[in-house]
């Protein structure tokens, strides 16, 4: 038999000693209580562990106001009999089980991007019946940002990570974005240019023929692909001064709504 020490007794122990209950359950103090019979205190059973989800109590004052019949009250799918069965509950006529998100993932998991260009991202969040309310953000904003629609902007060379969290249950997925400046003289020359470009050497200016009437957007771009000037034209014959540019080698690009022609020009 287990010995108790000397100074606990066994009315000590609830679960061992008889001691009055009152109606609730709870033991009384201060002795008997007519009336009341003796009984043993049984250890409540434990409790089940609740699910890894944030709950929010709120008292049913909190839906006054509201249009119950039109409303539909999201529950845990455990719990929708025990809402319809209930008599507070009884004004809402719709009762769901509340559908929970698993995960996000992302249509693209790496892009590169030019300066200037953009890509949008498309976000699919499972399962289908889940909030499917998200939120963006990037961790290099300088490099690619991103707005609340998905649509990524690059902005300078560099490489950036944008990436999608779930509302509910912040799930998240993320893209690499690499934005990089392409060397302007890789573009391929059409065999028939859209303009003459002449004097090519030159010193100061460089005249544009064109072989067709039309209009033009004309780009002049340094060996590094930044843009130094851009202009539409329509006239037959163009003049541009790059008397200030750096003696270098550059390109100017010609297009229209159907094709895009570049000649390289050596400036001295």
């Amino acid at each position: 038999m287990h010995r108790l020490p000397r100074k606990y007794t066994r009315s000590t122990f609830a679960y061992k000693a008889q001691v009055p209950l009152l109606p609730h359950g709870l033991p009384c103090r201060g002795g008997e209580n007519p009336g009341i019979k003796k009984q043993r205190r049984a250890l409540p059973p434990p409790l089940p562990p609740l699910p890894s989800y944030d709950y929010v109590f709120v008292d049913y004052e909190a839906f006054d106001g509201v249009d119950k019949a039109n409303c539909t009250l999201n529950v845990p799918a455990s719990a929708v009999a025990a809402y319809n069965a209930a008599d507070i509950w009884k004004e809402f006529m719709n009762v769901s089980a509340l559908v929970y998100v698993s995960g996000v993932t992302l249509n693209r998991s790496s892009i590169t991007l030019e300066p200037g260009a953009s890509y949008k991202l498309e976000p699919t969040v499972s399962p289908a019946g889940a909030n499917q309310s998200v939120r963006w953000g990037s961790d290099v904003p300088s490099i690619a940002s991103v707005d609340a629609g998905g649509n990524v902007n690059a902005i300078s060379a560099g490489i950036a990570f944008i990436t999608v969290t779930t509302e509910d249950g912040d799930h998240t997925a993320s893209c690499k974005v690499t934005v990089e400046t392409k060397n302007a003289l890789s573009v391929e020359t059409a065999v028939t240019p859209l303009a003459n470009v002449y004097p090519n050497p030159t010193t100061d200016a460089v005249t544009l023929q064109f072989e067709t009437e039309g209009i033009y957007v004309v780009t002049i771009s340094d060996i590094s692909g930044k843009i130094l000037h851009q202009r539409k034209v329509n006239d037959s014959i163009v003049h541009f001064d790059i008397s200030a540019y750096p003696a270098g080698i550059y390109l100017i690009t010609i297009e229209d709504e159907k094709q895009r022609t570049a000649t390289r020009v050596v400036k001295n």
